[in-house]
């Protein structure tokens, strides 16, 4: 395989938070950066233009009194988001990416296909940075469970000089994006919120309860969010074991939608080329 086809061990678990008004303003959100199992970095980061002067301020203290990052948002995207998950090649992980992506955007577009990207026509672009260096990312909703994500190809040359002498090509980092919500549904075959996955998978965290969305930020609000991020975690963490069960060491967890992709991967392990492949000269009529 390709590097450009394997996540690295690194790992990258987040979640937001919004307001409860029809805009679902970004408010803050929670991560973990793992590699491997161990847990590196718990943090927060949060919106300045949404948060109060007030509620920053118990952030910040709750954040001290718990030892953990508090970032912008802004900041959060260039050191955290794409500096782990993009250039050190980590699978971005959470349950609903496609609504905490687009809280993070600045921006967005239809998504730009050609003949090697038409999976993702009828889509998404969201920019989350002003640098153009950073790429943007596609997003293609499917179905109520599952959406194509993936890094758009960044401006400028990708290739070195020495590499293009040579003809050697530096394929597009398109990422490692890991929905809890689609691979839970691929190898379950049933859908789940946060809380009904938790207990289906009886991970050892679950998911609190609460009843202040949208009100004044409190300790416990936040508390509330830090635990939505462990719980992610910990149910990624239980259907990569059970996606390791398969034995499907050719297809990254990454790439299952579904439980069609799933047989596809089965059928790919065994070396069983598609009848398309074998003949591409058959009448599509």
């Amino acid at each position: 395989k390709r590097k450009s086809d394997n996540p690295s061990e690194w790992v990258l678990v987040f979640d937001t938070e919004t307001t409860t008004d029809a805009s679902q303003k970004l408010r803050f959100g929670t991560y973990q950066v793992r590699k491997g199992e161990g847990l590196l970095e718990t943090g927060i980061f949060y919106d300045p233009d949404t948060l109060s002067k007030a509620e920053q301020k118990t952030l910040k203290e709750y954040a001290e009194r718990q030892s953990l990052t508090l970032h912008t948002v802004s900041d959060f995207i260039e050191e955290i988001f794409f500096a782990i998950g993009y250039k050190y090649r980590a699978s971005i992980v959470g349950l609903n990416l496609p609504f905490d992506i687009s809280r993070l955007a600045i921006d967005h577009a239809p998504a730009r296909t050609n003949k090697r990207n038409k999976i993702m026509q009828g889509g998404f672009t969201f920019k989350l940075s002003k640098h153009s260096y950073q790429p943007r990312i596609q997003i293609k909703h499917v179905s109520s469970r599952d959406s194509f994500i993936q890094f758009a190809a960044t401006m400028g040359q990708r290739t070195n000089k020495g590499d293009r002498k040579k003809q050697r090509w530096q394929p597009v980092r398109r990422g490692f994006f890991i929905d809890i919500k689609t691979l839970a549904a691929a190898l379950t075959s049933t859908s789940h919120s946060l809380a009904s996955l938790a207990k289906a998978l009886g991970v050892e965290a679950q998911k609190y309860e609460t009843a202040e969305h949208g009100d004044t930020l409190t300790p416990e609000y936040i508390t509330y969010a830090l635990q939505d991020t462990q719980v992610t975690w910990e149910c990624f963490h239980k259907l990569k074991e059970l996606y390791a069960s398969h034995g499907l060491n050719k297809t990254s967890a990454h790439k299952i939608h579904s439980e069609a992709s799933l047989g596809k991967a089965y059928l790919r392990e065994m070396e069983i080329s598609p009848w398309k492949n074998l003949q591409p000269d058959f009448s599509p009529e």
